[in-house]
């Protein structure tokens, strides 16, 4: 659905029985993926006591977890970096020429 249309294309199976003797039916839509902002799954059922219930298809991006990841790259690049040229200041020049070898 997108607002309370039915999209064109959507396919419905038959009712199906499950395993513990309910039934269930199957709807699917193809969606490309840019075109599925703002599609909903609208679900009507005697049992809801009149809630219908609405899924809202939201598309998470993981640009939060990719711009952290970066963070604690830089971060742990930056601390071994500093501990490299705290290392390398205090040692003596023969010591410098054993690192290099």
């Amino acid at each position: 659905m997108r607002g309370e249309q039915e999209q064109p294309g959507t396919q419905r199976g038959d009712v199906l029985p499950n395993a513990d003797g309910t039934w269930y039916l199957r709807v699917t839509l193809n969606v490309v993926a840019g075109e599925a902002s703002g599609l909903a799954c609208w679900v009507k059922h005697s049992s809801l006591g009149g809630q219908d219930i609405v899924l809202f298809w939201e598309h998470h991006t993981s640009v939060g977890l990719i711009i952290l990841a970066v963070i604690v790259l830089l971060a742990l690049l930056t601390v071994v970096a500093f501990w490299v040229w705290k290392c390398w200041t205090q040692c003596s020049p023969t010591q410098h020429a054993s690192l290099l070898e």
